[in-house]
């Protein structure tokens, strides 16, 4: 099998309930052990349900149309944006490699990332990567692409094959995708105790396709806690998952990133349940490049700056 057909194969979809109603985001397939499999994703298309939803994994490649009950292992939603459920298959399933702490990861290098667009089957699209480590928030790539709803959480890969990141979040105004980078992957790995899983640059892509008898998935206990912790400032966390909710106003949250231009530097401000005022305000604006006229105390947007809208997922 070709390298886009493994990653295929290793690719789900994820369908998360909350009181509201549900939200659709793509995973990938690490690990297969004793019958469970792990899947890494995001961590915001679980916010709504602060980690208690009731998950379904649909599976593809030789095995589109079956799909299985998901239970949360760990996840965060807000800083770094990272979750990781474990599925029982039940049918044999090739994982894909998570690339080590030795590969070079560089702006230009030809990868190609796999999303669910709108809770549709998963698309393949070629790409590059366009900034390592542009934002603050946490290790990332950026490609070309803006990534569509549905697409949160799918792989961003190497023309091998092996997963380099995982999405979280879009700018439409550039048309790029952000992705969380190896660095997170490797620590939330090595936190599950599962640091077996990351390859190294020599190793063959046939030695990772089942994990070692002795090693298990760790498997979660209820109630799931999730990594974040109370009174976490909120980064760039995307919302780039697929929902859909009873139509409750001011749902979602709203991303800006606020650019100086003298330096380059970037901030990331967060609105949790924007008003349908303010996401009209910064359309505008964004329309006729003019800065918005001051929004609402609880927005931290900073006046005579233009921000930048990011994913937003406001129905």
């Amino acid at each position: 099998a070709s390298a886009i057909e493994r990653a295929l194969g290793a690719t789900v979809r994820l369908r998360v309930e909350d009181a509201n109603g549900f939200s659709f985001g793509t995973g990938t397939i690490i690990d297969v052990s004793r019958g469970h499999a792990l899947v890494v994703t995001c961590g915001h298309i679980f916010r709504d349900s602060q980690g208690r939803g009731k998950i379904r994994v649909d599976l593809f490649g030789p095995h589109a149309g079956r799909s299985v009950e998901g239970r949360l292992l760990t996840y965060e939603a807000d800083q770094r944006d990272i979750g990781f459920v474990v599925i029982q298959p039940g049918v044999p399933i090739e994982p894909v490699p998570v690339v080590g702490r030795n590969q070079p990861l560089q702006v230009g290098l030809p990868v190609f990332s796999i999303g669910c667009n709108r809770g549709a089957d998963p698309t393949v699209e070629q790409t590059r990567i366009t900034a390592v480590n542009r934002y603050a928030h946490g290790p990332n790539l950026e490609i070309d692409g803006q990534p569509v709803d549905g697409r949160s959480g799918g792989g961003l890969f190497t023309t091998q094959g092996e997963l380099i990141g995982v999405c979280n979040a879009a700018d439409p105004q550039e048309g790029k995708g952000l992705y969380a980078s190896l660095p997170l992957v490797h620590e939330y790995l090595g936190k599950l105790g599962l640091t077996r899983l990351i390859r190294d640059t020599n190793s063959s892509l046939a030695s990772t396709k089942t994990s070692p008898a002795g090693h298990a998935i760790p498997q979660p206990e209820p109630p799931v806690i999730p990594v974040a912790r109370s009174g976490h400032t909120p980064a760039v966390t995307s919302t780039t998952g697929s929902s859909s909710t009873q139509g409750a106003r001011g749902s979602g949250e709203l991303i800006c990133v606020v650019r100086d231009p003298a330096t380059g530097r970037e901030r990331v401000i967060v609105v949790r349940q924007p008003t349908r005022h303010l996401i009209a305000q910064l359309e505008a604006a964004a329309a006729n490049g003019r800065a918005p006229a001051p929004p609402a105390p609880n927005s931290r947007a900073t006046s005579g700056s233009t921000p930048v809208v990011r994913g937003q997922s406001f129905e």
